[in-house]
């Protein structure tokens, strides 16, 4: 019974806490995307703005644009080095 209580308190308290993490990591690649970044369709800062996670029990999973990865390359598909280079999705 006691045992039992100490993991459901325990599990509240870790997804309390991986949801505040989730929200200061969206908040931090949000901030970067808005520095550096030029705005073309709002879709990476719609996507970074809405705090898309889910909390499931001792678990979090974060949903990213599919095109995030290609802005943290150092290098365009050519080779050329890009003028505009931040990490957002390595950032943090």
């Amino acid at each position: 019974m006691v045992t039992e209580q100490l993991n459901d308190s325990l599990k509240t308290e870790m997804g309390e806490y991986l949801g505040k993490q989730a929200r200061q990591m969206l908040s931090a690649q949000l901030g970067v995307s808005r520095s550096v970044y030029k705005e073309r369709s709002g879709a990476l800062n719609r996507a970074l703005g809405s705090q898309s996670y889910t909390v499931d029990g001792m678990s979090v999973a974060v949903r990213f644009p599919l095109h995030i990865r290609f802005l943290d390359m150092k290098q365009t598909q050519k080779g050329r080095k890009k003028t505009t280079y931040a990490p957002i999705y390595n950032r943090y």
